[in-house]
């Protein structure tokens, strides 16, 4: 009984660690996948925001060539640059509001100030009004996605102390 003993006490040490090994990485894989879903969503938040800016990039172009061109009123042409013109602005509210959670804070306040700057009416000109959207969409733009850039190309092993605490029910839930 007493060789009985110390093999006993190793198979259960063995199965306890066994046990502890692979509820951590269950824990570990679950935390991961829910990262992953996030990073996703992210993803997809900052490519329609961009999409939305891209688009008013182009109908400030369009504006912009048409003023530089001298070309006649086309009543067809300005209804349909400022139905886009509005469909991407409601794009970019509906955005913020709907990923406010999800994105920094500093993205919803680039788009409040791009929002704010779009619908200045203080300007002098038509043609000021385009430099000046042209100029906002811009810096949105470049700021934007540097915020989406560091956020998501982030390396694996940021969050690994964080992980590991979330694993080990010890640290904020999210």
């Amino acid at each position: 009984m007493a060789s009985l003993l110390p093999q006993m006490s190793a198979a259960i040490i063995g199965a306890s660690a066994a046990l502890v090994v692979a509820a951590l990485t269950a824990a570990f894989n679950a935390d991961r996948s829910h990262e992953e879903r996030i990073w996703t969503r992210k993803a997809q938040a900052y490519s329609t925001i961009l999409g939305a800016l891209a688009e008013l990039d182009r109908l400030f172009g369009a504006w912009f060539y048409d003023v530089v061109r001298h070309r006649p009123d086309d009543e067809e042409r300005s209804t349909e640059l400022r139905a886009a013109y509005q469909a991407a602005v409601a794009q970019l509210r509906r955005t913020t509001g709907s990923e406010l959670w999800l994105l920094p804070l500093k993205v919803s306040q680039e788009l409040s100030s791009l929002i704010e700057d779009l619908e200045e009416k203080e300007h002098d000109s038509w043609f000021e009004e385009i430099e000046a959207g042209i100029g906002a969409v811009a810096n949105a733009k470049l700021s934007i996605s540097a915020i989406a850039r560091w956020e998501l190309e982030r390396p694996a092993w940021w969050n690994v102390g964080a992980r590991i605490q979330r694993s080990l029910g010890r640290g904020k839930q999210g």
